[in-house]
């Protein structure tokens, strides 16, 4: 009987080098997955869809502020920080992916972190299990903050509504001005004081502005105004304009000169964009976007005379508009490497644990495994067959209390 307990003890040996072997192999194979989520800045959430229960790395909790001890593994937990604006749309676009109608979740919102800031999160997931009824068992997915990139978005579109704005007031003022000025002149022969007057009102208008006011006679082409507004935003003097009516073109990047032959040929024949934008290039050298606004001065049987106008410069707006492009472009190319690397290694983790279940059933020795309480939780065939016990016998014994201190080793 001694000589059947050392075997089966020497049996147990064995079977425990054999299992910290394979722990030491997964353990390995988490940890390369956590440095590499660790490295893309990630966090990263598995979710029982069944249970409700989810997992966080710790990246998730230190984007957010939080403790482990802090989290409730629920997903109810993480609905609670949400955004209540944003709850709506991420909970249709989250049942339309387990439901299976688009084939990841890809959704951008805020969350409240442990200070009670909101921060912006880029969370993409997709189901990676179902059972054969199709239903959703676990779903998994990575979040990256993007805070930065959306207020600045939010910054810019406030500039565009601004500059809107400030364009509209002041082609408002110069329509208005415009206005004064047309009616006064067709009193002009009654009341040459009263012109004076409003020539003097529009002059201080034009020549305190920070855009370029202009008027151009048609169909010459040439100025017959224009405001000190053009020596900042052009380089060059209103008298160099007046001397030589063609500068416009000359100073025109050359990406646009055909854009500006096409406009000047539909004013021509009496067509007018309200609106031209296009780049310059300064009297210094340096490329300048311009937003330009039109009318046409009519004359008394209604043929186009004159264009007046107010040019703005822009080249801040259109500066922040291509960095912006950049910055989303690189984020785009980041979480695209980061995602594919981390495919690669949950790929790698998964081939790893298949391997263990491989070994674990096929092995020659007994293999079982028991919690740090003792308990026995899983066994494999041969682990039956040495002990001559069933599996409902072994699952749920305590090997301490089972096996004698003399033979038991831990």
């Amino acid at each position: 009987m001694i000589t059947k307990l050392e075997d089966k003890v020497t049996e147990l040996e064995q079977e425990v080098g054999w299992r910290k072997k394979l722990e030491k192999q997964l353990y390995e194979s988490q940890e390369s997955l956590q440095l590499a989520m660790d490295g893309a800045q990630m966090g990263m959430w598995d979710w029982n869809v069944q249970t409700g229960e989810v997992k966080f790395n710790q990246k998730w909790l230190e984007q957010f502020g939080y403790e482990p001890e802090e989290v409730t593994p629920d997903i109810s937990f993480w609905g609670k920080l949400m955004h209540p604006e944003d709850q709506q749309r991420s909970q249709d676009l989250l049942n339309a992916n387990l439901n299976g109608d688009i084939e990841a979740y890809e959704n951008e919102y805020r969350v409240k972190n442990k200070s009670g800031d909101w921060q912006w999160v880029l969370a993409r997931g997709k189901v990676a299990s179902r059972d054969e009824a199709g239903k959703p068992l676990r779903h998994v997915g990575t979040l990256i903050e993007v805070s930065d990139r959306k207020n600045a978005l939010i910054v810019l579109e406030k500039s565009y509504a601004q500059m809107e704005k400030q364009v509209e007031i002041r082609t408002a003022d110069l329509l208005k001005a415009n206005q004064q000025l047309e009616d006064e002149i067709l009193l002009r022969n009654k009341s040459d004081s009263a012109l004076r007057e409003s020539e003097e009102r529009f002059r201080m208008l034009a020549e305190n502005a920070r855009d370029i006011i202009y008027r151009m006679s048609l169909p010459d082409g040439i100025y017959e105004y224009m405001s000190p507004a053009v020596t900042e935003i052009t380089g060059y003097t209103p008298h160099e304009c007046y001397r030589n009516p063609l500068i416009i073109r000359q100073i025109l990047h050359p990406d646009w000169v055909d854009y500006f032959d096409e406009k000047w040929d539909q004013i021509q024949e009496g067509k007018l964009s309200l609106v031209y934008e296009y780049q310059i290039i300064h009297k210094t050298g340096e490329v300048r976007w311009i937003y330009q606004k039109n009318v046409f001065i009519r004359d008394l049987n209604g043929n186009p005379g004159a264009i007046e106008g107010i040019c703005t410069d822009i080249t801040e707006i259109k500066t922040a508009e291509m960095v912006l492009a950049k910055q989303n472009e690189r984020l785009d190319e980041l979480v695209a490497e980061r995602t594919s690397k981390l495919q690669i290694v949950s790929e790698a983790l998964s081939e790893e644990k298949e391997r263990y279940r491989l070994i674990f059933n096929t092995a020659p020795i007994g293999i079982f495994h028991y919690n740090s309480d003792g308990v026995v939780t899983e066994c494999n065939s041969v682990c039956l067959e040495m002990i001559g016990g069933s599996r409902e016998k072994l699952i749920g014994l305590n090997i301490f209390k089972s096996v004698k201190n003399e033979y038991l080793i831990v």
